[in-house]
């Protein structure tokens, strides 16, 4: 009953927002993007459905923000709010975390075609040393192509940690299907990110050269950074240095690296000040919280919201958008409205 009455209200509360009826006040709206591909690229069986909008959808919505909203650059935004000078009063700052290629490749054209400045959170590491998030390598090797694991190459040891996690999913013998590999993604979260990049070595040093591993071209490199970072639309973050989830006690060396280093490598490869974080996968601890908010002016978690200017930069608010859920006019505008 409770989601048929949200499906009634859906289109009463976007127009709300449409209309102007919605309090906009002195607040900021950040959005959170990933990725944006083609259609069947967005789709595929290896990209987490929320991690990916379509060129086409990515299009509609920079039209329907630039209707209702003024776009801004967060550090701008943060700036403003920090010195307590005036801020838009419909303000929106569009965001995209881990940089990848298609940033450059598909959503860049359509901003410097809108015009629309975003901020782009890097993992500063991963592009430096052509390295993979592990999410991604996972998802290819349980796909395999298409094929799905050769149970015959691994011993039940060698998989423990996968088939211990529960889900759906079988492993011998059968193919994933796209919520098959992003349940299995999601429960990996329950290990460190060191131990999935060292489980997922052992695997794949079993398997012939190639045969579960695309290829690392999945970020920007630091050349397409500048050329984006030249057109003055683009703005940089940090994003750690490896993106490794913040949410648990660390070495001190090992935080300084993620905090402290990856704004250093941004800077040294941009030329440009980094000011901003964002936090991989939202997660944090009070020991690596005290260490961004002494180093960094604005800070990004994923906690759904807006935020008000007299409000916390140091913990702003996003609002996550993917296919599945802005595809249309009025869902997108739900979304705004935090019905979706």
């Amino acid at each position: 009953m409770k989601e048929y009455l949200k499906k009634l209200a859906r289109p009463v509360l976007a127009s709300y927002i449409r209309n102007d009826f919605f309090h906009f006040g002195n607040e900021l709206t950040v959005l959170m993007y990933h990725r944006v591909l083609p259609e069947g690229e967005a789709s595929s069986e290896t990209v987490q459905p929320g991690m990916a909008v379509t060129i086409d959808t990515f299009k509609k919505h920079l039209h329907w923000l630039q209707d209702k909203y003024e776009l801004v650059h967060l550090g701008d935004w943060c700036d403003k709010a920090k010195a307590g000078l005036p801020v838009p009063p419909r303000a929106c700052a569009i965001t995209f975390d881990d940089g990848w290629y298609d940033n450059y490749q598909y959503a860049f054209p359509i901003l410097k075609e809108l015009n629309v400045p975003i901020t782009v959170f890097l993992p500063a590491g991963i592009i430096e040393n052509r390295t993979r998030f592990w999410p991604e390598r996972l998802a290819d090797f349980l796909w395999n192509s298409g094929r799905g694991i050769d149970s015959s190459q691994f011993n039940d040891d060698d998989l423990r940690w996968l088939t211990t996690l529960g889900g759906s999913y079988e492993f011998y013998g059968a193919v994933p299907s796209r919520s098959h590999i992003d349940e299995l993604i999601g429960m990996a979260k329950s290990y460190e990110d060191s131990f999935i990049h060292d489980k997922l070595d052992k695997l794949l040093a079993i398997t012939k050269p190639g045969s579960y591993e695309s290829n690392v071209d999945e970020l920007v490199d630091w050349e397409h950074a500048r050329l984006m970072c030249e057109s003055g639309l683009v703005e940089y973050g940090s994003h750690g240095m490896n993106h490794v989830r913040l949410g648990e006690v660390m070495r001190k060396g090992d935080l300084e690296e993620e905090v402290v280093s990856s704004k250093a490598l941004i800077e040294k490869r941009m030329q440009v000040e980094i000011n901003l974080f964002s936090y991989p996968n939202g997660d944090y601890c009070r020991q690596s919280k005290a260490l961004v908010d002494s180093v960094y002016k604005g800070v990004c978690i994923t906690k759904r919201g807006v935020n008000k200017s007299n409000g916390d930069i140091k913990m702003l608010k996003r609002i996550s958008m993917h296919e599945a859920v802005t595809s249309n006019e009025t869902d997108f505008f739900c979304r705004l409205s935090g019905v979706m």
